[in-house]
């Protein structure tokens, strides 16, 4: 087992100080400041050599200029001789653009990865990746954290199971919503979407029985919120007794607390992926940390050991 270091990028460093008082470590001293015409300027101020360095590094409102830094990083530290870099990414930025839908797009997923490898990248580590398909995009050891240990005590003890339904917000995401159901012994139930665009959908359907029963909304991300809120809608529609959602990325972009607001969701409790000041400051949403999470990831890979018990 080699010496283990942490250095925390800039996008969240609440969440990467988190983890590092769970690691019982203090955080390796970098200097990360920009050049006069906003190019990034990185410097790892302590001594890394031979040692297994973490990079924290999630993405916020200024995701492109997040990467850069990243990269920077890990540049800095494959020219210092350390045993192994791995990359922590609790939110993976240009997920959604994971295949080539149409005629003349990139595959940015594919490509973000790409970087981040050639940067200097030995492991990667995130959690709940919008599609499950794109850690094979890396050429190296990639574990994807589910929410599993941290939403599921949550639930169980705000919730009682016998008028308990998981609903999928889309197909996609149905194998997941059964995950959690069955670990409350509950129902689930699916909305099925036909989109016509990105962010368009034209038609939603209920599959399943919701009547009467508390309904929980489980998803990857929660961006604008309107498909969730027009879920929400739906569920309520066809006899729900209450709505609520998680979702582990606060994106919480555009209209997305407007949305939430004019909503019937009781309540939307996400992560600290995503530094999120909107999340902060509506009392109808509730932070729950991941930094144990990803702590026990951290250190089960410093010590070689297995990960398989955080997936079951």
């Amino acid at each position: 087992m080699k010496d283990l270091v942490v250095i925390v990028g800039s996008s969240n460093k609440g969440l990467g100080r988190e983890i590092c008082q769970h690691l019982g470590i203090k955080e390796t001293e970098t200097l990360l400041t920009e050049f006069g015409n906003g190019e990034r300027r990185v410097e790892v101020c302590e001594n890394v050599r031979n040692k297994d360095v973490f990079v924290i590094q999630s993405s916020s409102a200024n995701t492109d200029s997040d990467i850069m830094e990243l990269l920077l990083i890990l540049d800095a530290l494959k020219r210092s001789s350390c045993f192994r870099v791995t990359t922590v990414m609790p939110n993976y930025p240009y997920a959604r653009q994971d295949r080539k839908v149409k005629s003349r797009v990139p595959i940015s997923a594919k490509l973000l990865a790409n970087l981040i490898k050639t940067a200097g990248s030995d492991r990667f580590l995130t959690a709940e990746l919008h599609a499950p398909q794109i850690g094979g995009y890396f050429d190296c050891p990639t574990d994807n954290l589910h929410m599993f240990n941290i939403f599921v005590p949550h639930i169980k003890k705000g919730h009682p199971k016998n008028n308990l339904c998981i609903v999928a917000p889309d197909a996609g995401s149905i194998k997941v919503a059964k995950s959690y159901a069955g670990r409350l012994d509950c129902d689930v139930a699916m909305i099925y979407k036909n989109r016509t665009a990105p962010g368009k959908i034209a038609e939603m359907k209920l599959i399943g029985d919701i009547k009467d029963k508390k309904c929980i909304i489980v998803d990857d991300m929660a961006d604008t919120c309107s498909t969730l809120c027009k879920a929400a809608n739906l569920l309520e529609y066809y006899g729900a007794v209450s709505v609520e959602a998680y979702c582990t990325h606060p994106v919480l972009s555009g209209d997305a607390i407007k949305n939430l607001r004019r909503s019937t969701i009781a309540k939307l409790y996400v992560t600290n992926t995503i530094d999120s000041d909107a999340a902060r400051r509506y009392d109808a949403i509730e932070i729950l940390s991941a930094s144990s999470l990803f702590a026990e990831a951290i250190q089960g890979i410093n010590q070689e050991k297995s990960l398989a018990y955080l997936f079951d």
